[in-house]
């Protein structure tokens, strides 16, 4: 097998050269390149260890426990970390992976009190650890009393916002953080176990720079706030930040420091590096070349009076997404953000056909669209292309599998939805 830190070729997995058999898949359906993927996740995984960070990756992008076991594979570099901790964003995701015996699952989104006993049910004593996390004062008895029902202490991290971009308690409210934090301490069935933060804004980055910014800022709103809780007595053992844009683009840091050690962070969130997409290209953490999945698509029409190709991947198979519509950003070659409208095609090698990109999106329909005169010849109907997604996560949910090529045959990966 390839490693995923290398550019060996290994033909039984690579979708890249010539004798992969696409005729045996129904299109549309959902490709993984997982050679490309097991790199994204090397890139990522180099990163944190240089910030002398965890890693708990976030698994609502794939959604799938092949994915995961990649994710989590060992290697020489990471065989002392942590390799079983992971973000969710939906309870299902807690259930599918706590079964599978991920110990120490963190759920993402702001818990409210109807939640708790099945979130709770997730854990396993000694076992599998579920945490959830927190930013209203006003709910923390209700949550107490529904983790008191169900037998268990309900582990919480209080959420702090960065950056004015969603929920959070603000990083100028420290004493609402500090008060939320004693409150949850001095419950019966509740355990404080640090401080979170996530930096959206990262995602309206014009360029490298403000993106990097944007993590100084992530990194500063979780030191500066643990050590305010530490001035009060309160000690934060989980200090995590994290998005795809703000661990790759950020700046690394020295982590020598021993007040580092005490209220730096140590934990980064990440989730959509796993595949990458055509908006993360724009902002430039990642090249086109490292999307790992795409929609493989047929041609079933000409308009040559429109000079338009039909192909049978439309809104239910690609999304709707088209958020690089507008996008500012700059990408890792320093060009400015590309519209790709709902996605860029390309061959079955997985090269760009020229400007093609799918212009507009019906329920079963994409119209691919290109500035020069389309060889409708040279793609005939029944033919077929691969389109690169514009968010990875919204494309992904659409399809119930990735298709895996290995072993010079195709397997398929399972992937779950739901909530």
């Amino acid at each position: 097998m390839i490693s995923a830190a290398s550019n060996e070729i290994d033909a039984s997995t690579s979708l890249s050269v010539g004798d992969v058999d696409w005729s045996t898949l129904v299109t549309p359906c959902l490709v993984l390149d997982s050679q490309i993927m097991r790199r994204n996740i090397a890139v990522m995984r180099a990163k944190a260890r240089s910030m002398g960070w965890r890693l708990r990756p976030h698994m609502k992008t794939a959604k799938c426990l092949r994915v995961g076991q990649w994710l989590f594979e060992p290697t020489d570099e990471n065989e002392n970390e942590n390799r079983r901790a992971i973000t969710v964003s939906t309870i299902r995701e807690a259930e599918v992976f706590g079964g599978a015996g991920y110990e120490d699952i963190l759920y993402a989104v702001s818990i409210v009190p109807d939640k708790v006993a099945r979130l709770m049910a997730c854990g396993r004593p000694g076992a599998v650890r579920v945490r959830a996390i927190l930013d209203e004062e006003s709910i923390v008895d209700d949550l107490s009393t529904a983790a008191g029902a169900a037998g268990e202490t309900l582990s919480l991290l209080v959420e702090i916002d960065c950056d004015g971009h969603r929920a959070g308690i603000s990083t100028d409210q420290t004493e609402r953080i500090i008060r939320l934090a004693r409150r949850i301490r001095e419950s019966n069935h509740l355990q404080f176990d640090g401080i979170m933060t996530h930096a959206g804004e990262s995602y309206g980055g014009a360029d490298h720079e403000a993106i990097a910014t944007a993590a100084d800022q992530e990194r500063l709103a979780i030191e500066d706030v643990a050590t305010e809780l530490r001035r009060h007595g309160i000690d934060c053992p989980i200090r995590s930040m994290g998005s795809s844009p703000t661990a790759l683009l950020g700046r690394i840091q020295d982590v020598s420091s021993g007040q580092r050690e005490m209220t730096g962070v140590n934990e980064l969130r990440a989730g959509v590096f796993v595949f990458q997409d055509l908006f993360q290209s724009n902002l430039g953490t990642c090249s086109v070349d490292d999307i790992a999945v795409t929609v493989l698509s047929t041609v079933i029409g000409h308009r040559r009076d429109m000079n338009r190709l039909l192909i049978d991947a439309g809104g239910m198979a690609l999304s709707k997404d088209h958020g690089t519509t507008g996008q500012r950003g700059t990408r890792i070659d320093g060009s400015p953000a590309v519209d790709y409208r709902y996605g860029q095609v390309c061959n079955l090698e997985g090269q760009p056909i020229g400007d093609w990109k799918v212009g507009s999106a019906n329920q079963e329909h994409g119209l691919v669209e290109s500035s020069s005169p389309i060889d409708f010849d040279a793609h005939p109907i029944g033919s077929r292309v691969r389109v690169r997604p514009i968010h990875a996560c919204m494309t992904s949910a659409a399809h119930d599998a990735y298709h895996v090529w290995e072993n010079n045959d195709w397997q398929r990966w399972e992937r779950f939805g739901g909530w």
